[in-house]
């Protein structure tokens, strides 16, 4: 078929992407694998845009793409939960906003992008690019001003040109959170991303217990030592991603990743007959395609991780604790419960139409 002009001459002119990734635990960092690995399959250039854990792990999925700093300040819970934190947050935002636009338009000057994807980072766009704003959280779960909450969010997304929402329309398994009337600019739903590939005959070995964790200090060390010693007498293999590096970990019966390759949670999550989880949505949408019996154990204080827990609770192969309540009685009680048939919503496959439209390509 004879290319238009149209498409010659996009052919002919460099795109170059800025593609940025918020820091708050690694699950913004993991579900833009996929997106990151749409982009690469088009002709265009990619940069990328983080800090901390999340561009340690960009780094080390994508050695030889340039990973910028990126302006922000670090989110650390307290030892009693995440509300503390949230607001803190929530006060700082606007200026955190202000500082990363500064930063965004002198590395537009300095380096020519043409397009800018960005994970939650909402300071990155620039008025003059097209720009699009990966979030599941289009509204937030607030227990005061949510309206007033909702409307400022709403202003902070319609900075950019359109929103992806990593979520299937069916599906929903974001529920009330994929939702805001103010929210004016086009809307574009990805399907679930996961950077787990979906491997025809996962790993030989099996594991009674399989555990994923993530998210700010001090909560993940907390989750982490309380299963710890909660599964200490359980018998059968075990296998933890950590998501951290900051301490070395060494447990009998225990197989430990600090990370995990894409390849070895393919191989390993599937082996698992329980799995042990946070329900932040990037978790969640890794298991939900796996047959899989799976504990959530929301962040205590994190309204998102808490409602998303809640909303999927009906699903037949998902039950869900809360940390202080996490004891040996729960675990056998998930283990011996019955698996439902649940079913899959539809996958992510790298090949999507939204990247290639955005682009032009």
């Amino acid at each position: 078929m004879q290319c238009t002009w149209l498409e010659d001459y996009i052919w002919l002119v460099e795109i170059k992407v800025l593609f940025a990734v918020l820091n708050w635990g690694l699950g913004h960092a993991t579900r833009s694998v996929p997106m990151i690995k749409s982009i690469l399959n088009t002709p265009a250039k990619l940069e990328l845009a983080s800090t901390g854990k999340a561009a340690s792990l960009l780094s080390d999925e994508f050695p030889n793409l340039i990973v910028h700093d990126l302006d922000d300040r670090e989110v650390r819970y307290s030892s009693r939960g995440a509300k503390s934190a949230l607001m803190k947050r929530a006060l700082q935002q606007k200026a955190i906003n202000t500082s990363q636009q500064r930063k965004i338009k002198k590395l537009c000057a300095d380096n020519g992008y043409t397009h800018i994807v960005s994970d939650n980072v909402y300071g990155v766009y620039h008025p003059n690019l097209k720009s699009a704003l990966i979030t599941h959280q289009l509204s937030l779960k607030t227990p005061l001003g949510s309206k007033v909450v909702n409307q400022r969010l709403a202003n902070w997304i319609n900075n950019f040109s359109e929103v992806w929402i990593p979520d299937d329309p069916k599906f929903r398994v974001s529920g009330e959170l994929g939702q805001n009337s103010n929210v004016t600019i086009p809307k574009h739903h990805l399907g679930i991303l996961t950077r787990i590939p979906q491997l025809k005959r996962p790993s030989e070995a099996n594991f009674k217990i399989g555990v994923l964790l993530g998210g700010p200090e001090p909560q993940r060390s907390i989750l982490e030592e309380r299963i710890l010693d909660v599964l200490v007498d359980v018998d059968g293999s075990k296998v933890i991603f950590r998501g951290s590096r900051d301490s070395q970990l060494e447990r009998k019966h225990w197989k430990i990743y600090d990370f995990g390759t894409a390849k070895e949670m393919a191989e390993i999550i599937p082996s698992c007959e329980l799995v042990i989880a946070r329900s932040g949505y990037s978790s969640v949408m890794d298991l939900m395609g796996l047959a899989k019996k799976i504990l959530f154990v929301p962040t205590p204080g994190q309204t998102e991780q808490e409602y998303l827990a809640e909303h999927l609770a009906s699903l037949p192969n998902i039950m869900i604790c809360k940390q202080k309540n996490l004891r040996i009685s729960t675990i056998e009680k998930a283990l011996q419960s019955k698996l439902g048939s649940l079913k899959k919503p539809i996958r992510f496959t790298g090949d999507n139409e939204v990247v290639k439209k955005f682009l032009g390509t």
